[in-house]
Order: structure tokens, then C-alpha cells, then sequence
């Protein structure tokens, strides 16, 4: 079993998230959490790859027992309007519930002025900047490695587009359901996926998943 996402309160009355999408990053996450005995503990030989139900409980209440003595001030910035996530789903607020948990907003227009120099001020005091614009779209908000690195040279500066930066979908904007869908990764959950298959072929080998999987693409 992975862990993709871990979100846990934090003592100061934030919430912090760890996710990940690849083992090394798993690892990472394990490292940060100060639990890397376990890969050479026989008690949890195969992590993170754990069969037995209850060994995947422990794991998971020791890892937001060590995420919860973390805490972290994370503000989004947002258009004026929102971000367009939080109107999803017709109930207010309701598409946003899992990536808003936690973070404190702020919206303003950065294409004014007075937009762009709040911004840049949050550069200048926080420890790490995340952005997921599309490419070439950071560089335009003047809010890109350089410049923003140029305000604080201590600054970590993570940019996680939905598509990269220099494929052939690089200027598409993305949402995770998007992504999800574009890769497949929308299949698993299906109602009648209940076993793991290792290729398109077996997808499209079972007729209920065939016609989950034509509708999806339309």
C-alpha cells in the first residue's frame, strides 16, 4: 500500500500535507519523519508495500503521531474571485475542501502593481514558494525561480506544473482530475475495480470497466 497523502493538524493549529507520487519521494517523506529504521526492521519488510491491514494502521497513526509535532503557516494565493476549485461542485466551497484544508488565502490581482508587490513581500519572508502554473505562466506573473529568488536567496522554490514545463501539453493549465483522467489514474476508482491489473488491455478486457472507461473519455 502507498501513502500518497498524508494530512494531519499540527500543534499550532495548522494543517500540514505531505504527498507524493513516486517511491523516491515516499522516501523522502519517510526521511523527514525521522522513520528510515523501518526499511531494516524485519517487522516491516516489504514497506511500503504493507499486506497485512493492521501493520498499515500502525504505519499510518506513527506517521501522523511524527506529522502532527510539525507545524507549518501555509498561504495561498488566490485571484480575486477565488480559485476557480471552490465552485467545482454546485455546493459552495465543496471542490476545495481537501486542497484548501489548512491554508490561510489571501486574494489579490497580480497583474496590478499593488498585487504583484504583496506578493513578492510574502517571497521575501516565507522559507519555501510553491507554484503550479502552466509553463512560461510564472514567468509572465514575474513570479518565476529568478525573480523570486532575487527577493530571497534562501528561498526553496518548487514548481509543480500539472503537465511540466517542456512537453507537448507544458502551456495546458491542469487540475488534479484532469490529470487523473488524461493518465488513467481516474480507473481506480471505479466501482468494480476491485483487483489490480497491469495493463490498458486487462482494463479493457473486463466490459463494465470498458464502458466506465468510454464514458470517462467523452
Amino acid at each position: 500500500m502507498i501513502y500518497p497523502l498524508l494530512a494531519t493538524p499540527t500543534k499550532d493549529g495548522h494543517f500540514i500535507q505531505f504527498a507524493q507520487t513516486e517511491p523516491r519521494l515516499f522516501l523522502a517523506l519517510m526521511k523527514e519523519l525521522d522513520l528510515m529504521w523501518m526499511f531494516t526492521d524485519p517487522k516491516w519488510a516489504g514497506l511500503p508495500q504493507l499486506y497485512d491491514a493492521a501493520l498499515r494502521i500502525e504505519l499510518w497513526e506513527i506517521m501522523l503521531e511524527r506529522a502532527s509535532a510539525r507545524g507549518a503557516k501555509v498561504i495561498k494565493v488566490e485571484p480575486l474571485d477565488g480559485d476557480t476549485i471552490r465552485g467545482l461542485v454546485p455546493f459552495p466551497e465543496a471542490g476545495g475542501a481537501k486542497v484548501m484544508q489548512g491554508k490561510e488565502s489571501i486574494a489579490l490581482d497580480m497583474r496590478s502593481p499593488e498585487g504583484l508587490a504583496i506578493v513578492h513581500q510574502l517571497a521575501r519572508q516565507a522559507d519555501v514558494v510553491l507554484q503550479t502554473y502552466r509553463a512560461g505562466a510564472a514567468v509572465r506573473a514575474a513570479v518565476d525561480a529568478r525573480t523570486s529568488k532575487a527577493l530571497n536567496p534562501d528561498l526553496v522554490y518548487l514548481c509543480a506544473p500539472g503537465y511540466g514545463t517542456d512537453g507537448p501539453y507544458g502551456a495546458r493549465p491542469a487540475y488534479a482530475p484532469s490529470i487523473g483522467a488524461a493518465t488513467g489514474l481516474a480507473l481506480t476508482d471505479m466501482p468494480d475495480m476491485t483487483e489490480g491489473v497491469d495493463t490498458l488491455d486487462q482494463v479493457n478486457g473486463n466490459p463494465p470497466r470498458r464502458q466506465s472507461f468510454r464514458a470517462c473519455g467523452r
